[in-house]
């Protein structure tokens, strides 16, 4: 799945805007679960397109509201909340499963500029916000380094 614009509210206004320059076509998903679960959410908006009528601004949105303009920021938190509550998992904000993301990959020893990539970041960002996680890393990486060695 590849997202071609987002939603970005810079005013009191949400709208649809470019995404991330320097990642704007990146794949999101690889595994075959969610890209059928997206799948089913974008025949849902085209049947929401089609039952709107001209009253549907399409606006190529992965989600959006029944007329096709971009979430409020603050409504697409409160989604995520219900659905926080509903799995049982404790409250956190929109970011929270992106920092999750960020944090299972790094424990399990994705390269930094590979996850900054699926993460439309700059590897410098990804260090400045994760640094922490880096020294059981570091262990890792180092261990992995003189097991290497030592068969040679």
């Amino acid at each position: 799945m590849r997202r071609r614009s987002c939603a970005s509210q810079r005013t009191a206004r949400p709208s649809a805007t470019r995404p991330n320059a320097r990642r704007p076509d990146r794949t999101l998903f690889r595994r075959a679960a969610y890209a059928d679960k997206l799948r089913a959410h974008r025949d849902t908006q085209l049947l929401e397109r089609d039952f709107a009528g001209p009253a549907y601004t399409d606006r190529d949105l992965l989600f959006c509201d029944p007329l096709g303009a971009p979430i409020q920021p603050r409504r697409l938190g409160e989604h995520f909340h219900r659905h926080y509550e509903a799995a049982g998992i404790p409250a956190g904000t929109l970011h929270t499963p992106r920092h999750t993301t960020a944090t299972l990959a790094l424990t399990a020893g994705v390269p930094v500029h590979i996850l900054a990539a699926r993460l439309g970041d700059r590897p410098e960002q990804i260090l400045s916000t994760y640094a922490q996680l880096l020294p059981k890393s570091d262990e890792v990486a180092a261990e992995r380094v003189a097991a290497a060695l030592a068969t040679r």
